[in-house]
């Protein structure tokens, strides 16, 4: 282990504003950290309406000393002066800042911040790449990957005289981002994962799925609501019971789903219940921990390389999954880490038929999905992702 580094910062510009995924993956971060005797601080966002850094926001992150807030769609003007003034006073050569995050406004600012400070106070900088930037079904780049490129040459300009890792978290997009910078890309395990190894059985006798995160048209929720009304008009035999997270953050109405989340909340009856709005991370925990088998409706378009925290969380807790055809989800399904069910992108049809044969076959499926939750355990442990991104360094 490389002892140079003693403590690990956290840049989550996303943390607290989908609720408790972001939380999780930062509680799982913190529980590596002590695995390996590092100290962890945060410097996180509570919330898509703050403008500005401010005074950490206890009911999103009371666990966390050392944090702050910041809007995600900040500007690489706001996130360089931010960081001035509330990430310089906590980190020194033996820290390592780990930008979770960030994305193609946030590249060059990083940098140009790294490398404004004096060598003794200059930390290491490992930042996630986990957006994609090109479309593998249309064989096109993305209207963001000028910018990305020219983000990504600052920080390589800056990683001569400073020490930057750039990672990502499944090897199809560290392949896609070796085409947009001479850096290296690491492709590292995927520590998003719950304390408990696997959930408890539950005792009811209706399937639940669930759907967690955002009303957003890329992660298909009008898909899914189309999927329900077709639910409701079949002759299935019924024993499905859902749970939706029906919300539209701040900031994201362009890409929003606001007429959808209506349309569930006319309807909730007894079979389908809605999750309003952001929940903390204990909700979420005892939300997605309940459900039988969640539901990624993603397109095809923005998942072909890009992974899914939901997906990990529910593949390391045991849960089966209904994934869209050829995403990357499916890929991890195909070699064996993952257990669940897919269907054809944009096809509603699929879905509901999907979410069908998950109730069937309900009791074989999660004998499979805990049997398999030990193997995605063992292949992303985050403290093994610790390691590996901390080596990096060495």
């Amino acid at each position: 282990m490389n002892r140079q580094i003693t403590r690990l910062v956290l840049l989550d510009p996303e943390l607290g504003n989908p609720g408790g995924h972001y939380s999780s993956y930062a509680d799982t971060i913190d529980r590596a950290c002590g695995s390996l005797g590092i100290h962890f601080a945060v410097l996180g966002g509570a919330g898509s309406a703050t403008p500005t850094f401010d005074s950490i926001n206890a009911s999103y992150v009371p666990r966390w000393t050392g944090g702050a807030l910041v809007n995600p769609f900040v500007g690489g003007y706001r996130m360089h002066s931010q960081l001035r003034l509330h990430a310089s006073s906590i980190v020194d050569a033996q820290t390592l800042v780990f930008a979770a995050t960030v994305n193609h406004r946030h590249y060059a600012a990083l940098a140009r911040w790294l490398a404004e400070l004096p060598d003794v106070r200059a930390p290491k900088l490992a930042i996630l790449l986990r957006f994609p930037e090109y479309d593998a079904t249309r064989r096109v780049w993305s209207r963001t990957a000028p910018l990305t490129r020219r983000g990504l040459a600052t920080v390589a300009q800056v990683a001569r005289h400073r020490a930057i890792r750039l990672v990502a978290d499944s090897e199809s997009l560290a392949d896609e981002y070796r085409q947009l910078t001479r850096l290296p890309v690491a492709a590292l395990p995927n520590p998003h994962m719950f304390a408990a190894e696997v959930r408890p059985p539950r005792a009811e006798t209706a399937t639940r799925i669930g759907y967690f995160g955002e009303a957003r048209r890329e992660k298909g929720f009008d898909l899914l609501v189309e999927a329900i009304d077709l639910l409701d008009k079949s002759n299935h035999p019924g024993g499905i019971e859902l749970v939706v997270q029906s919300y539209v953050r701040a900031g994201f109405e362009a890409q929003g789903c606001g007429e959808s989340c209506a349309r569930l909340a006319s309807r909730a009856s007894a079979n389908l219940r809605l999750l309003e709005g952001v929940l903390t991370a204990a909700k979420f925990e005892e939300e997605f921990l309940a459900c039988d088998a969640v539901v990624l409706p993603y397109e095809l378009e923005r998942y072909g390389a890009r992974n899914s925290g939901i997906f990990t969380d529910a593949v390391a807790a045991g849960i089966a999954v209904i994934a869209t055809r050829g995403t990357w989800m499916h890929g991890q399904m195909e070699q064996g880490l993952g257990t669940g069910l897919t269907f054809e992108d944009g096809d509603a049809g699929g879905l509901a038929e999907a979410m069908i044969e998950m109730a069937r076959c309900r009791d074989q499926m999660r004998v499979a999905a805990r049997q398999g939750a030990a193997r995605w355990r063992d292949a992303h442990d985050p403290a093994r992702f610790l390691g590996e991104l901390i080596e990096l360094f060495a």
